[in-house]
């Protein structure tokens, strides 16, 4: 772990925390050096400083969804062009060279996982967004508590 920390910049040589390492420790997750890197990437920052907050929100919900891992769940509502490309953008710079050192140093997926699930973030955006509620739990196989969770 403390390799791939170094590799990222999260760790210096002398194993000292960086401000990026800070942010590492400051986050909780399944995987903090993802949701760091995912944060502080240009793909999330350009979601942030120019969509509107529901496209931030559905973006920020892909860090932390499982949704598309259920079997059988629908959803309606796909993610807004901006932030598919965010995704998109964020697979390439993040996810994928990620996923490169954690493989390189031999950590398994119960080590740090790489969830990344943008399925409910058409969900997230259509709520934030002002959709009503009952026409958002009816385009999603997802149960109420799931809903609300997201």
């Amino acid at each position: 772990i403390v390799g791939v920390l170094k590799r990222f910049g999260a760790l210096d040589d002398e194993h000292r925390v960086t401000e990026l390492g800070g942010l590492v420790a400051a986050v909780k997750g399944d995987n903090e050096l993802l949701l760091a890197l995912a944060l502080l990437d240009e793909a999330t920052l350009a979601v942030a400083e120019r969509g509107s907050a529901g496209e931030f929100a559905a973006l920020c919900s892909a860090f932390v969804s499982e949704v598309g891992s259920r079997p059988g769940v629908f959803v309606d509502y796909g993610p807004s062009p901006s932030v598919a490309a965010a995704v998109d953008a964020l697979w390439l710079s993040v996810l994928d060279p990620l996923s490169d050192a954690q493989r390189d140093a031999r950590l398994g997926d119960d080590a740090a996982p790489l969830n990344f699930d943008d399925a409910a973030a058409g969900l997230v955006e259509a709520w934030a967004s002002g959709c009503d509620w009952a026409e958002l739990s009816e385009s999603t196989s997802l149960d109420h508590g799931d809903l609300i969770r997201l």
